[in-house]
């Protein structure tokens, strides 16, 4: 072992070098470091001095480290079913790797879940997914007749006040579920239920400080990692759209619970801090990428500014809109939208643009073969007919005219983010190699490119299909 508790994390030595991997306790993940020495990595025996919050976790030091694909083991940050690629359930015995708990673990666990108002007996609380932000598990009911529930531990790292996050994920599942009954939906089915804690509460938090919430299980149903097909990103767009549409007369307050959240007027204020300070001497090395943002600056802002003067008016989003946040049916129909922890009142426009950088990359999102990266236009189609399927009728003529500028905006401020990190030193994103952002940066720039290419056919795309409606 090396650096065994330092900070928190453990770092595990290996033939080719002392970086391999390492195992981060207060987040209760593993990552790769170094993928060239992945293969090399020793299986782990036994960790000392480890942070407190370790007693949660034990089942991560038994495992062999992954050797799964970085961006598999990186991309989902909460998983609410077992799910595999292709969208075939898995059973409970076939979830990801790591899922042997010691005793101390499961008495902790079941522990927990007493603190929540469950209908029937707990029999089993198990690992479930591979979460990056969250950690979640699945609490298994001894009855047919009870439903199964997920418990996740909620990073209050990244959400900083959880009880607001909880707060407006459970007003927003209540309007969507009076929408849901009537329309003669199924409200258990249709919308997430977040289950109360025994004092009310919509969360437990446990006496080292961390937050934990439970929602019940949605059985019987399918989820895809990756929407490669049009007809896959047209039910992606209906999905979004419907989510969108069934908020549309939603007027309760939100709490802001990520301050700047594709503000872009708040990026470039960081972004010239970090340019002001250039903390690792890295800024003259990427001129010409610095470039490509400055060249944008302006037509960024104009966009920004309609939000502000409220000319593109601010509704519910979700803000997370990857197709593996969808739940289907068997029958292949969209059953519910999940993974509701960062809604908050924005412009729609960024779920749909956040949407499009999502599904019409042709590459990784850090592909080092910029040839493979492009804008699919035959996806954007597809995810731009389902999701004005939906959305027609409440969007505003301005908002209709950005749909598609939304995509660049998006993938832009990607872009900045990306390059932003890498010029200070790499502090936000987790990275494999010293250039990993670098790489990030370019191939995001590679696909803002082709959607600029191509982007009166987008707009033509968007008016062709709010023709339909007219």
């Amino acid at each position: 072992m090396y650096n065994v508790g330092v900070n928190g994390f453990s770092w595990s030595s290996t033939a080719s070098g002392s970086n391999a991997h390492y195992l981060d306790f207060n987040y209760a993940r593993i990552v790769l470091q170094n993928l060239n020495n992945r293969a090399n990595g020793f299986q782990l025996r036994c960790l000392q001095h480890l942070s407190t919050n370790a007693l949660f976790f034990p089942f991560f030091i038994r495992a062999r480290i992954s050797t799964a694909p970085a961006d598999r083991i990186l991309e989902k940050k909460s998983i609410f079913i077992p799910q595999k690629q292709h969208g075939r359930p898995l059973e409970p015995a076939e979830t990801p790797e790591l899922t042997r708990i010691d005793n101390r673990m499961n008495q902790t666990l079941h522990a927990i879940a007493a603190r929540f108002q469950l209908s029937g007996e707990v029999q089993a609380v198990r690992p479930l997914g591979e979460g990056f932000i969250n950690d979640t598990f699945i609490i298994e009911t001894a009855s047919a007749q009870d439903p199964n529930y997920i418990l996740q531990r909620k990073n209050r790292h990244i959400f900083t006040n959880v009880p607001a996050m909880m707060d407006n994920i459970v007003r927003v599942t209540n309007h969507l579920k009076n929408k849901i009954v009537g329309r003669g939906g199924d409200p258990r089915r249709e919308a997430l239920t977040v289950t109360p804690s025994v004092d009310g509460k919509l969360y437990y938090r446990d006496d080292e400080g961390e937050y934990w919430a439970v929602c019940e299980f949605i059985a019987d149903t399918i989820a895809y990692q990756r929407a490669d097909t049009p007809e896959l990103a047209y039910q992606g767009g209906k999905g979004i759209g419907r989510f969108q549409a069934m908020l549309a007369d939603f007027r309760e307050p939100l709490a802001d619970i990520l301050p700047g959240f594709h503000n872009i007027r708040y990026r470039f204020e960081q972004w010239d801090s970090v340019l002001a300070q250039d903390p690792v001497g890295r800024k003259a090395s990427v001129a010409t990428e610095i470039g490509w943002i400055e060249a944008r600056r302006e037509e960024m802002l104009r966009f920004w500014e309609l939000v502000e003067r409220g000319e593109i008016p601010t509704r519910v989003t979700h803000n997370d809109t990857k197709i593996n946040n969808i739940l289907f049916d068997r029958a292949g129909n969209v059953l519910c939208v999940i993974d509701l922890d960062t809604v908050l009142s924005a412009t729609c426009l960024n779920d749909y643009g956040d949407a499009m950088r999502s599904y019409t990359n042709t590459g990784l999102e850090d592909d080092p073969k910029l040839e493979n990266v492009s804008m699919d236009i035959d996806i954007f189609k597809a995810y731009t007919a389902g999701y004005l399927s939906e959305t027609h009728a409440f969007l505003t003529p301005t908002e209709a005219e950005y749909l598609a500028f939304s995509a660049k905006y998006i993938t832009y401020e990607q872009v900045l983010r990306f390059l932003m990190d890498y010029i200070d030193g790499d502090h936000y994103y987790k990275v494999k190699s010293t250039d990993h952002n670098l790489v990030r940066t370019r191939a995001q720039y590679r696909l803002l490119e082709s959607m600029e290419a191509q982007y009166d056919e987008m707009q033509r795309i968007v008016h062709e299909e709010l023709a339909r409606y007219a």
